[in-house]
């Protein structure tokens, strides 16, 4: 099944008249690599989208929607809380705990306010 970031890397490939065999070649990765992220098979490193980007050269706007494609396509986050101070991470950890119990009005809040620029 085809993920957004999976429809969408494939639009730019067909647009671009690029196979997945000359994509993967350019961008040293084996087809079935490249495949199973179109598919949602598997979700590529920050590294390698950015590696992505540079053979696309996309605009910065496109750069910015193939990186949030990519965030929405991850099944797990980790998150290094190390160099945090004390407080950070208890906002963290509290987050974590408490976001499937928010309702659809507080998610959309705290999404808001954290996208302010």
């Amino acid at each position: 099944m085809l993920t957004t970031l999976g429809k969408w890397i494939r639009k730019w490939r067909i647009d671009h008249d690029s196979s997945l065999y000359v994509m993967s070649k350019a961008l040293c990765v084996s087809t079935s690599y490249l495949s199973a992220i179109e598919t949602g098979k598997r979700t590529p490193s920050q590294s390698f989208v950015g590696k992505m980007a540079d053979y696309m050269e996309l605009i910065p706007e496109e750069r910015e929607e193939l990186f949030r494609l990519v965030d929405q396509s991850r099944k797990e986050l980790k998150l290094d809380m190390r160099s945090l101070p004390e407080e950070k991470q208890e906002l963290a950890i509290c987050f974590a705990r408490k976001i499937e119990s928010l309702s659809d009005e507080d998610r959309k809040m705290i999404l808001q306010l954290l996208q302010r620029k």
